[in-house]
């Protein structure tokens, strides 16, 4: 008989891609490596985070509200053999607007380049939509091209450019806003 520490390890697909899947976030499965991902200069250098270290009491806290509230959903990426690539998720949902924001990242560099993040990120947009949401939007630095052509992959609109709008890396970067918008 399984026991609930064993139930805890188990891989949960919500979505199924053809190459990976979007999973529920499982802190046995998913804590530590999310923890090392977020920590990783290299990783976080196109992401809001990563000008200062993320604690484990911090991570912990965040990993403690997921599902707390209608407002963020956040997945698990991974490989349909089970690898954990990173994660991805619908922020600051407003139902009444029928708007969400959305974030991604591939924490395993030797996995980036590989198409999970277009595909990621094309199926969290179908998600957004299937749940009524009609607009899906975010911010891209605009020297991260791998992000900016994945989101013409997969058919984003840029609606606009933020000049020097973020400080990191001890330099000014320019932001793209994008949008996936249902026709």
């Amino acid at each position: 008989m399984k026991t609930p520490e064993n139930n805890q390890k188990k891989r949960i697909v919500f979505r199924e891609g053809r190459t990976i899947d979007l999973c529920i976030l499982n802190h046995e499965r998913h804590f530590e490596k999310c923890l090392k991902f977020i920590n990783n200069q290299p990783i976080t250098r196109y992401m809001l985070v990563g000008n200062f270290p993320i604690h484990f009491n911090q991570e912990e806290k965040w990993f403690d509200g997921l599902g707390k509230d209608d407002k963020n959903i956040v997945f698990a990426v991974e490989t349909k053999a089970g690898k954990y690539l990173g994660n991805g998720g619908l922020h600051k949902i407003d139902y009444i607007s029928r708007n969400a924001e959305i974030g991604l990242f591939i924490g395993c560099p030797n996995e980036q380049g590989k198409g999970y993040g277009t595909e990621a990120e094309r199926l969290i947009a179908n998600y957004a939509f299937s749940i009524g949401l009609k607009k899906v939007y975010g911010s891209i630095f605009s020297d991260n091209i791998a992000s900016l052509k994945a989101a013409e992959k997969n058919g984003c609109e840029i609606e606009g450019k933020l000049k020097k709008h973020i400080f990191k890396n001890g330099q000014w970067h320019d932001v793209v806003l994008i949008a996936f918008i249902m026709q």
